[in-house]
């Protein structure tokens, strides 16, 4: 199954060693997940995507989550030390990625130079995560 969530309108990078331990297990109890430490705003040229699938491999439910956005030159650089992420959409609604025990998400940063045709110089980042529970409502 795949879903698509689109309209993000804001990123947050968030250093995990702030977040609650099993954060994933707590949400699947029906807990509400509240997220304090607001991390640092990446600055988005453009609203981001974030796409998520349900597969089954060795009996088990995994889920992949990818959010894409692009953002301007210089104001992301790739943390040296592990990170979640929060995507909250147009309409409000907040996201998770990560959490504070590994896996940790991946980080694919490029940067675009401008092409004749307007396309601004840009920086385009995909964080892929891929968890038991990967993409958690919160609070934020």
């Amino acid at each position: 199954m795949k879903q698509f969530i689109p309209g993000i309108r804001q990123i947050h990078m968030i250093d995990a060693a702030k977040l609650t331990p099993s954060i994933r297990y707590a949400e699947s109890t029906g807990i509400p997940i509240a997220i304090f430490d607001k991390g640092r705003e990446i600055p988005l040229l453009l609203p981001g995507k974030l796409t998520c699938k349900t597969e089954m491999a060795d009996n088990a439910y995994f889920e992949t989550v990818e959010l894409e956005f692009r953002c301007f030159p210089g104001s992301f650089v790739i943390p040296n030390h592990p990170v979640a992420f929060v995507a909250t959409t147009a309409v409000g609604e907040s996201w998770l990625i990560g959490a504070r025990e590994a896996p940790f998400p991946r980080i694919a940063k490029t940067d675009n130079t401008g092409e004749p045709d307007g396309t601004p110089y840009s920086t385009d980042v995909t964080i892929s995560y891929t968890s038991a529970k990967s993409i958690i409502r919160v609070a934020f």
